[in-house]
């Protein structure tokens, strides 16, 4: 998967953009997941920083609140309370063709790009 390009960096104060959903991945303690980006504003914690904290606004008018931002090989996760309905069913449907349980789900042509769910 691509590396989440970083609008935070050359304007700091930039508060809004457009971006693509990458990867989504359902985390079924929380009823929430963790959203990948093509391109952010949320800087991500670390260095003793805490996360920036916000909405998405997906095109139908759904808002997700983010509650963290973590960086994991260039890729900003976005925690979310709640996932795209059409991501948690896209998941859903496919476990119900192979009749087993998804673990792992690659993002991209790499081995090491992969999401795992909880």
């Amino acid at each position: 998967m691509q590396r989440t390009e970083k609008y935070f960096e050359p304007d700091a104060f930039r508060t809004q953009c457009e971006s693509v959903i990458l990867a989504a991945e359902p985390d079924e303690k929380t009823g929430g997941g963790r959203i990948a980006l093509d391109g952010t504003v949320f800087y991500p914690e670390g260095g003793g920083q805490p996360a920036d904290r916000g909405t998405l606004t997906l095109p139908d008018g759904t808002t997700l609140n983010v509650t963290d931002v973590h960086e994991r090989d260039g890729i900003l996760w976005h925690s979310v309370d709640a996932l795209p309905e059409n991501a948690k069913k896209y998941v859903e449907f496919l476990e119900s063709k192979i009749g087993v349980p998804i673990k792992m789900v690659s993002t991209g042509p790499k081995r090491h790009e992969m999401t795992y769910r909880k």
